[in-house]
């Protein structure tokens, strides 16, 4: 049978009830929220057991590793690029690539000697096969931001109307920012791997606008895999959290856009545009189901806190996820049936 409250004490301390672990001092991570989101069970047991999933060693570069890579090389890319190069926020177009190519493979290679004592970068003999593989993919990335970047030019294209917004910072960090919805405070902190704010010429004061964007190496680990329904099951939060907290670190602050790109693919995914530019006025609107959807997506964190805090822990993975591969409580899965994946739905 699937039980689906718990009311055991944690595992730091047999004196400490769930809602005073997860209370209001409790500062959680967007990622710690998302794991619950995806399925409460698969959370109780990574977070309050502990339970730690022990893999073979592997000759090959960690998919963490990878990522860590990855993000890394972009973040040294776009930093070089800003202050050598666009001398403020960077928006790639047509004719950037004679440049930008070199520096992105340069930073690569910076982040790969940045990390060799510090990371297992996979088995010498492979190493530069996996150079050559990150070498692809942020090639592939770096195409795709410039043809991205020169969409917002072509009248015929959708992304001509929206809100044009450079890139500025990578790896923002943030201690204790503080969301309250309907009387639920929830405090978070983290890093939002991409900040940028408006660039837009049309739009008076478009500076005022930020967009925040998350990194992942593949679709599949984007929330819900990708698919829209993870908006309407409440999985989608890290990016809608991350925008939340740009305005409470810049003051005056408005969301444009939320969104994460999947750099393997080279696509956008979850992408929120917030606000539009009128064809023929160019006067701004916002997009109201868009906003909707960013402020549903803030309730659900609340919703998801609470919860918690109630000692809810049912075995019932999000439709839009099902069980990930990677659960560290798969063995005990609670789940009735076993674990399924989306394709069981």
């Amino acid at each position: 049978a699937t039980t689906e409250i718990y009311t055991f004490p944690t595992r730091r301390s047999s004196d400490l009830a769930i809602a005073e672990e997860f209370g209001d001092a409790r500062i959680w991570s967007p990622t710690q929220l998302e794991s619950y989101a995806r399925c409460p069970w698969a959370f109780f047991a990574d977070r309050l057991l502990g339970l730690e999933r022990l893999e073979e060693p592997d000759a090959d570069l960690d998919p963490r590793t990878r990522g860590t890579l990855l993000h890394r090389a972009l973040q040294l890319f776009y930093d070089r690029a800003r202050d050598e190069y666009a001398g403020g926020p960077v928006f790639l177009r047509a004719g950037d690539e004679t440049w930008a190519e070199p520096l992105l493979l340069a930073a690569l290679d910076q982040a790969l000697a940045e990390c060799e004592d510090e990371v297992w970068l996979g088995h010498p003999a492979l190493r530069d096969a996996k150079r050559e593989e990150l070498r692809r993919i942020l090639r592939k990335y770096l195409a795709f931001e410039i043809e991205h970047g020169e969409k917002h030019f072509n009248n015929r294209a959708n992304a001509a109307y929206t809100l044009r917004t450079g890139v500025v910072e990578h790896e923002l960090a943030f201690k204790d920012v503080e969301l309250v919805v309907d009387g639920t405070r929830v405090r978070f902190r983290g890093f939002i791997d991409r900040v940028e704010v408006g660039i837009d010429e049309r739009v008076a004061g478009s500076d005022r606008f930020v967009a925040a964007v998350d990194y992942k190496t593949t679709k599949s680990a984007t929330p819900a895999g990708g698919e829209k329904d993870g908006w309407e099951d409440g999985v989608v939060l890290q990016v809608p959290l991350y925008a939340y907290a740009l305005t409470q670190l810049r003051p005056g602050a408005v969301v444009s856009r939320v969104e994460y790109r999947a750099l393997k693919q080279a696509c956008t995914v979850h992408a929120l545009e917030l606000e539009q530019v009128d064809r023929r006025t160019h006067e701004l609107l916002s997009d109201d189901e868009a906003r909707e959807k960013y402020e549903r997506a803030l309730d659900a964190v609340a919703g998801h806190v609470r919860a918690v805090r109630a000692g809810c822990f049912p075995a019932r993975p999000a439709p839009s996820c099902g069980c990930p591969p990677f659960c560290t409580g798969r063995d005990i899965c609670r789940v009735p049936g076993g674990p399924r994946s989306k394709r069981d739905r």
